[in-house]
């Protein structure tokens, strides 16, 4: 679109385009996500007062094995008529708050701590820590 301008007594004509955009159609969000949920409960497996976020029920359940997190991921992404999570959490922020422990193994050498094994998960199911020193040409192998 031609652009004229009076400037200094003069009209100066430019060559040039304009656009125009109707935002009347655009709907107003809030800055807060959506289909995100938080659920605090109690787990028989998992690392205690740690937030974790997951995205699948699945990976809930391997996480936090059977309870009350492990029950509420179906529900939380399949929460079936539920308006306020219309059809399921996108992901969920979990938080596991029954104490738990992780095992542990200390490998000795004449009474001394060499070394301290520890599982990756939490949990009672995690008590078949064992391992075998033996010497060998080099050293000693686990």
């Amino acid at each position: 679109m031609t652009r004229k301008v009076l400037f200094n007594g003069a009209v100066l004509v430019r060559a040039g385009g304009a656009t125009k955009v109707d935002v009347t159609a655009f709907q107003n969000l809030g800055l807060g996500g959506v289909g995100v949920v938080g659920l605090v409960g109690e787990a028989d497996k998992g690392e205690p007062d740690v937030a974790k976020v997951f995205s699948t029920p699945q990976a809930m359940v391997e996480e936090y094995g059977s309870g009350a997190l492990a029950d509420a991921a179906d529900l939380a992404f399949l929460p079936m008529n539920d308006p306020r999570v219309p059809g399921g959490a996108v992901s969920v922020i979990a938080v596991k708050v029954n104490s738990g422990t992780q095992s542990s193994l200390a490998l000795q050498a004449s009474a001394v701590d060499m070394m301290t094994l520890l599982s990756k998960q939490w949990g009672a199911d995690q008590n078949k820590i064992s391992a075998e020193i033996a010497a060998s040409g080099t050293g000693y192998t686990i």
